[in-house]
């Protein structure tokens, strides 16, 4: 065995799983491969039968799933691939032999296009303290460049590394139930001085969109993990001022919302995320 493949598959599109494994089927041309598939959706998912699937009997996240996958992993090359990322032809394979190629790397990720064409920056800097304020508001952190090279920061969902390296760095934090579970296990992995390498050579094209659409509460998810992040890793006052400020912001947005009849589930979702804020452990 040469590759295990780790997909934890919460609400995406049904559909679009099964376009991700005949995708990668077809890329992994030569590989000796096991698919590991972690299912938190609490429902059948008719998956063919050579697949290896945990079904856990509720949502236990993302960085929780990958963990389950990678234990029962029995190759020494990993591949973390979301369920609605559809690879091109031979991605896989390019990964693999790149990867296999270069001692000095410790993992590599591809380059992920949007149905509309545009780059998605899976490859950047950790960031900073200053990012939640360039998040919130929307506003361009940087000028991006789709150039091959080492980067501290590549997205686990598409990532290929050695298992080797999982033992350095560890597993994933499972308090990460949705985002920045990647972005803290980079900037672990950095911490040990292990390579990261941005491959466009090898591409796929990630439907985002759909697994987002499909849940908006990932979206609150992705806001507590973001205030677990900062307080693991710059202290517990900027945790906490983080909570603050994003509280704040959702309430002004709530009092923009109540002229907007039509934005009652927007409201919802806001007054959602500050119940769980507040009572965040």
């Amino acid at each position: 065995m040469d590759l295990s493949v780790v997909i934890a598959f919460y609400r995406e599109d049904k559909e679009i799983l099964f376009q991700c494994l005949e995708a990668f089927r077809k890329s992994a041309e030569g590989i000796k491969y096991e698919i590991i598939l972690i299912n938190n959706s609490m429902q059948p998912l008719g998956l063919p039968s050579d697949l290896i699937v945990i079904n856990n009997v509720n949502n236990v996240g993302i960085a929780k799933a990958r963990n389950q996958g990678v234990a029962v992993a029995k190759s020494p090359v990993i591949l973390f691939l979301e369920p609605d990322i559809i690879v091109s032809n031979l991605c896989v394979k390019k990964m693999f032999d790149f990867l296999m190629s270069r001692k000095d790397i410790s993992a590599v990720a591809p380059k992920l296009i949007f149905p509309d064409g545009s780059v998605q920056h899976n490859f950047r800097d950790l960031p900073s303290i200053f990012y939640p304020i360039y998040e919130i508001f929307s506003l361009p952190v940087r000028n991006y460049k789709t150039e091959d090279g080492f980067y501290d920061f590549l997205g686990l969902g598409s990532l290929m590394f050695k298992k080797e390296i999982w033992e350095r760095v560890g597993a994933c934090d499972e308090r990460f139930i949705y985002g920045f579970d990647d972005t803290d296990w980079c900037k672990r992995a950095k911490q040990k001085g292990l390579k990261l390498y941005y491959y466009p050579e090898a591409e796929a094209v990630h439907l985002l969109h759909k697994s987002v659409v499909a849940s908006g509460g990932r979206q609150v998810d992705f806001y507590l993990c973001e205030v677990i992040y900062y307080a693991k890793h710059y202290g517990f006052l900027a945790g906490f001022l983080l909570k603050v400020f994003i509280i704040l912001f959702s309430l002004a947005r709530i009092l923009v919302l109540t002229f907007k009849p039509s934005r009652r589930a927007t409201r919802h979702l806001l007054l959602k995320l500050i119940k769980r804020l507040v009572f965040l452990k």
